[in-house]
């Protein structure tokens, strides 16, 4: 080899070698070499900085799959081409722009996501929840009907046939007495034929002492306390002394709201019908305010500042703040179907065809989704989901990351989801083929 050839290739190293060294320093630093710059040098730097994206999964140990939504000279579309990347996982230098993101774990529906990598930032999805792909399995056979769940999610009501079951050990409970109407009035106690009041966990009836019960109306239930209207009266029930306690006295009473030191009225005449503020403390009501004539109001319990108030002919919210002195009544909903809470601050409603959300502290609607078949049923899922059917599938919006849908199941019929106290599993009414009944399914 001759002495020009050794220091061709000495100096061929040598030049290899600053520049692996350059790239991967400029690597290191978190730059990359934008070879677009080739094609505009006047408009497109010669040096780019790059992003991370930091990603978590609940569960962890899902494959990662992350493609290029743009062209890229030098650089397969798939940057994860044959590595086995698995939650939790940062990837690094990622060239700005924008990438299709799929998480897919065994047994679980897949999430997909297009992110947006910025330079210099860091891109944060941490908490992506991932639903079990799992089928649904008969509890009872029974007509598809609305249900209601305890908070304990130990007990059920089928609403249109009158029947009570108990979850955990899938069985009807027995109630010995003709049931024309039923429902929960708390996570023990259950109102039955809108009079008598039944204590599922010790399986009695309780001792509810009223001479006459023919004009008892709207019981509720606080602790030791019941609480039920009377004629134009509201009274207190102790069971533990047996006494009733007259309240307060007023004509036209439909329902009523304990908050605080106040109790909410709602009372109807023939000519008007109001909002009303009772003081505990000064014994007397404090304040009125009109409602619009010939609707059928009920209060809705919450545990923000304003008063939820539904009209059930009109399918309309009024959202009270009940002390405002310019505008009690701050703004109402119409087409409302049924709402849940997200937090103190916000809560999901449908009507028809939509999905809204309703922000409390800025008083403002804003739309989640539309869809081209009506919605039936909705629930707020507590890790950041929106659980809703359209009467055959049943589907899940991820709240949080793009509103990505899912699909969990498709029946011939569904009616009346219902999600247990952690969100682990859904309890609703099917039918599929010849097998109607009530179903569970597990989503977490």
């Amino acid at each position: 080899m001759s002495h020009f050839t050794r220091r061709i290739i000495f100096w061929s190293f040598f030049l290899l070698f600053i520049v692996l060294t350059f790239y991967f320093s400029l690597v290191v630093s978190g730059y990359s070499i934008n070879w677009t710059f080739l094609k505009d040098p006047c408009k497109i730097g010669f040096l780019q900085k790059t992003g991370i994206l930091a990603l978590n999964s609940n569960p962890n140990g899902a494959k990662i799959e992350l493609d290029r939504n743009f062209k890229s000279l030098f650089a397969p579309k798939d940057i994860l081409k044959d590595k086995k990347i698995k939650t939790p996982y940062k990837i690094k230098n990622l060239i700005p722009g924008e990438y299709s993101l799929k998480i897919e774990l065994d047994g679980y529906w897949p999430f997909e996501k297009t992110v947006y990598i910025d330079p210099g930032q860091t891109t944060y999805l941490e908490d992506v929840v991932l639903l079990k792909k799992t089928l649904p399995v008969m509890l009872f056979s029974s007509p598809v009907q609305e249900v209601k769940i305890n908070n304990f999610s130990s007990h059920l009501i089928f609403i249109d046939d009158n029947k009570f079951f108990d979850i955990n050990n899938e069985v009807e409970v027995g109630l010995e007495k003709n049931v024309d109407s039923l429902d929960f009035l708390s996570d023990n106690f259950l109102l039955i034929n809108d009079k008598e009041v039944f204590n599922y966990k010790e399986k009695k009836y309780l001792d509810f002492k009223v001479e006459d019960k023919s004009n008892i109306r709207n019981i509720k239930d606080d602790k030791n306390n019941l609480y039920y209207l009377d004629s134009d009266s509201l009274f207190s029930y102790n069971f533990i002394f047996q006494e009733n306690n007259l309240i307060l006295n007023d004509t036209g009473l439909v329902d009523y709201y304990f908050s605080g030191d106040y109790i909410f009225l709602i009372s109807q005449h023939d000519n008007f019908e109001q909002f009303k503020i009772y003081s505990n403390k000064d014994k007397k009501i404090i304040r009125f305010i009109d409602l619009p004539l010939n609707g059928d109001y009920r209060f809705i319990p919450s545990e923000n500042n304003l008063i939820f108030v539904y009209d059930q002919l009109y399918s309309s919210l009024y959202l009270i703040d009940p002390f405002s002195q310019l505008n009690p009544i701050r703004d109402v909903l119409r087409n409302i179907k049924d709402i849940n809470f997200v937090d103190n601050n916000s809560f999901l409603y449908f009507s028809n065809f939509e999905i809204r959300i309703f922000n409390l502290s800025l008083m403002q609607s804003s739309l989640v989704s539309r869809f081209e078949k009506e919605i039936k049923s909705l629930l707020w899922h507590p890790r950041g989901y929106v659980i809703f059917s359209d009467g055959k599938n049943i589907k899940a919006i991820d709240f949080k990351y793009d509103k990505y849908i899912t699909n969990l199941f498709t029946f011939d019929t569904v009616s009346g989801l219902k999600l247990d106290k952690n969100g682990g599993s859904l309890f609703f009414t099917g039918k599929i083929g010849n097998r109607e009944g009530l179903y569970k399914l597990f989503i977490q």
